[in-house]
């Protein structure tokens, strides 16, 4: 997989969390997940993601949750997987409201 199919994926399933032009785009957990499984074996790092709720009336409220992975401490292709890995222990382990309308947000290292 590469960035440009990745990004497919995330205009396909995604939402812009903006009115900017390719600005960020939020996804659902199962669709983040999606997204991540889509990563794996590629040299594309997840810097980390943030957390936001959608409101009623279309507003992405931030929660002020979100997770980093710090790529300095491994070799390019061990970051790659590492932090795919540590974003995917993220969401699974986010816990979710019942009537949250939770969306999630990747920095990806491009």
């Amino acid at each position: 997989m590469s960035y440009s199919e990745f990004n497919d994926f995330l205009k396909k399933c995604g939402v812009s969390r903006t009115d900017a032009e390719d600005g960020e785009v939020v996804l659902t957990k199962d669709d983040a997940l999606k997204a991540l499984k889509l990563l794996v074996g590629t040299d594309l790092i997840v810097l980390g993601g943030d957390v936001y709720e959608l409101e009623s009336d279309g507003y992405f409220r931030p929660t002020y949750d979100n997770w980093y992975f710090n790529k300095d401490n491994y070799l390019p292709l061990e970051a790659a997987k590492k932090s795919q890995e540590k974003a995917i222990e993220y969401l699974n382990g986010y816990r979710e409201l019942e009537d949250s309308n939770i969306r999630y947000v990747f920095v990806l290292d491009v």
